[in-house]
């Protein structure tokens, strides 16, 4: 076959490429991360789904907890923080010691969060490996 060579040297370019495919989609997976994260804020629930307990007075609780939440990165890691008294919501550091967890332990993913970032990182493979997008 004639152009068994470039197609070998498409595949290694190709391959080569994928080498860097951390780096390229950590922002679009923090900015996943951040999106998904809000969501589940505002429906009031932990990372798993799970509602947070209610307010005394029957309001929803933490309804600005997103205005505490920071995501950036380092290297290949995202990095989630939230400010202020959010973050002792987020512990159960307050007057009752109720716990509202927003952010998943640290080195866990839920399943809606892992489905959300592996479609980040497939399209990346995809674009590199195809030469177009998956949806």
């Amino acid at each position: 076959m004639s152009d068994s060579p470039e197609v070998l040297d498409k595949w290694l370019a190709q391959l080569n490429q994928l080498g860097n495919l951390a780096e390229d989609v950590v922002p679009e997976v923090a900015k996943t991360f951040e999106v998904e994260t809000l969501k589940q804020i505002a429906a009031s629930t932990d990372p798993d789904g799970k509602a947070w307990a209610p307010r005394k007075d029957g309001k929803r609780p933490l309804q600005n907890a997103g205005k505490a939440l920071k995501v950036t990165t380092n290297g290949t890691v995202v990095i989630a923080t939230l400010d202020g008294h959010i973050a002792r919501h987020h512990h159960g550091r307050v007057k009752g010691k109720i716990t509202r967890q927003i952010l998943p332990k640290k080195g866990e993913l839920t399943h809606t969060m892992g489905k959300a970032i592996g479609k980040v990182v497939d399209r990346r493979f995809s674009k590199i490996m195809n030469g177009g997008e998956r949806g």
